[in-house]
């Protein structure tokens, strides 16, 4: 009993944490619940590897790079697309033409 009172208080200081931060938007809309993510178990490593630093915003991402120059958030446009819009996780994922 007490080890589950332990990880319950854990696990809402980890919701509470990733639901506080900015940089974390993209992170906290595919992850929900605190457990092992499948993908760890069945992708290969280097896939495993680019989609954990793709999901915690390990990436040369507009909305990322930006973030260190203290660029405003409006301001992080994509540089792959003509739409002239910030270049999010999101935006590169679905709205960016691969050649």
């Amino acid at each position: 009993m007490f080890n589950q009172r332990i990880e319950e208080r854990y696990i809402r200081k980890w919701t509470d944490e990733i639901n506080s931060q900015n940089k974390l938007t993209y992170y906290v809309k595919f992850k929900c619940n605190f457990e092992r993510e499948l993908y760890i178990d069945v992708l290969e490593d280097k896939f495993r590897k680019a989609l954990s630093k793709f999901r915690l915003a390990y990436h040369s991402l507009e909305i990322e790079t930006g973030r260190y120059i203290n660029l405003d958030r409006m301001e992080r446009k994509c540089k792959y697309c003509s739409m002239n819009i910030v270049e999010s996780e999101f935006h590169f994922l679905c709205y960016v033409k691969k050649n």
